[in-house]
């Protein structure tokens, strides 16, 4: 359940369908921040209709503000991504909901390139054009990473298994030491997990090691697994 103030920021098209749907699912309320990025020079009646429906929306039932629009020059790429990145910067103090379901395809693009290069955590959302599939991914995600040979075989000796030290040591045949200061790594990375397990009728228990989605795409997308 959202607790803290958040900003949802919508690519906004000719529907208000889908930044409906986003708002109630994510619970937006009075203290939550509603914002639109629109292609500037691209007046549409279809598009004014549906702001001005989401902006009553947002007044009548979320935060009693109204929608925020943000006017972008999609005409120029990296003028876009230097605008939409800044926004994004300005908004750091507050966790940040990005929908691309909607508007066009140049700004959704734009904006992507925005929350790689802005620095900043970011949940992405989006739907399909018929609403049957919903997906969802947070930036640092998309970052890549530099691994040695090491780390890679750590990664790889965890797939779809959970291993405690000691075993993730024999099978890479290294020190437990060694072994562990690489793990350590990849979690800061966000790469592994760590899970304490604990014995029936015993304390403490022992720590085993997992793989995490974002080590999988990152395998699959250097080509390093199939």
């Amino acid at each position: 359940m959202k607790q803290i103030p958040v900003i949802v920021v919508f690519t906004f098209g000719f529907e208000e369908r889908f930044a409906f749907r986003s708002l109630l699912r994510w619970g937006v309320g009075e203290s939550d921040k509603v914002a639109v990025l629109i292609p500037s020079n691209r007046p549409d009646e279809r598009s004014d209709k549906a702001l001005a429906s989401l902006d009553d929306f947002v007044k009548k039932y979320v935060n009693g503000q109204g929608v925020v629009r943000y006017d972008i020059d999609i005409d120029d790429f990296y003028t876009a991504v230097t605008s939409i990145a800044g926004l994004f910067r300005s908004w750091a103090e507050r966790p940040i909901i990005l929908n691309l379901s909607g508007g066009m395809r140049l700004l959704i693009v734009e904006t992507l390139v925005a929350t790689i290069y802005c620095g900043i955590p970011i949940k992405v959302e989006m739907e399909t054009e018929d609403g049957k599939t919903f997906t969802e991914f947070e930036t640092p995600d998309l970052l890549p990473v530099r691994l040695d040979e090491l780390d890679i075989e750590i990664l790889k000796t965890l797939s779809n298994v959970k291993l405690t030290l000691k075993f993730l040591a024999e099978a890479l045949q290294v020190a437990k030491p060694t072994a562990w200061r690489r793990v350590k790594k990849l979690q800061e990375l966000g790469l592994v997990e760590l899970e304490r397990v604990t014995d029936r009728g015993r304390s403490g228990g022992k720590i085993v090691i997992s793989r995490t989605p974002r080590a999988n795409l990152h395998l699959k997308m250097s080509g390093l697994v199939t």
